[in-house]
């Protein structure tokens, strides 16, 4: 098991995480945290995330599914869409099933050059079908149409449609990690709260769920 160790935390590459989901899913967490020395509680978010043991065995082989592993998660993507990829659970409320088991959606992040894709789409098609074609939810397509309008006016400046294309999760993940290795004695709602303090908004349990995956060992609180 390789891993990259920065001041408190450890950094895993996808490869390293593929090969601790795939021995789970074979042996079990217990046992695989065991013999790659890892925190039983990171296997188990990996193997969740890449949709359980039997998907895993079976090699992903649900219909216009596929795994995607990144440096940061392991998640379930599906085909591309017009230029779009839409990631199963894009829009957070509403539960979603992946292989037969029924999870809370995760927002989707979108890159500005897919906004941008978006509001031509919604030209051409309107919003309810660009919404169908591109799995967006309306109330985002209206909102992005909206501003686009504004900015083209010069009533507005907004950051949506220019700057980098770069995966938006991948930065957050690494703007969490870099903040956490700034402070290694920190928990998850202290490290929110830091980059709260720099203007940069995320959840604590977003905050929880990253540092779990890159080797955080949540405290055992012993009640009397």
């Amino acid at each position: 098991m390789k891993k990259q160790q920065g001041q408190g935390c450890k950094y895993f590459s996808a490869e390293a995480k593929a090969e601790a989901v795939q021995l789970a899913a074979q042996v079990g967490s217990k046992k695989a945290s065991e013999q790659l020395g890892l925190h039983r509680g990171t296997v188990s978010c990996w193997l969740w995330k890449a949709g359980g043991r039997d998907a895993v065995l079976a090699g992903c082989s649900a219909p216009g599914t596929k795994v995607a592993a990144t440096t940061s998660q392991v998640a379930f993507v599906a085909p591309d869409v017009d230029g779009l990829t839409a990631v199963a659970g894009a829009e957070t409320g509403e539960p979603v099933t992946v292989h037969g088991e029924t999870r809370k959606r995760i927002a989707k992040l979108y890159t500005p050059s897919q906004r941008s894709h978006a509001v031509e789409m919604v030209g051409k098609h309107g919003v309810s079908k660009a919404s169908r074609l591109l799995g967006i939810s309306r109330f985002s397509l209206y909102d992005w149409t909206r501003k686009a309008r504004l900015e083209a006016a010069g009533k507005i400046v907004t950051d949506l449609f220019s700057g980098s294309d770069e995966d938006p999760h991948l930065v957050r993940d690494r703007r969490i990690l870099k903040e956490w290795e700034r402070y290694p004695g920190l928990g998850p709602s202290q490290i929110r709260n830091q980059l709260r303090r720099a203007n940069f908004k995320t959840s604590v349990s977003t905050v929880r769920r990253v540092m779990m995956e890159n080797g955080y060992v949540p405290p055992k609180i012993k009640r009397k």
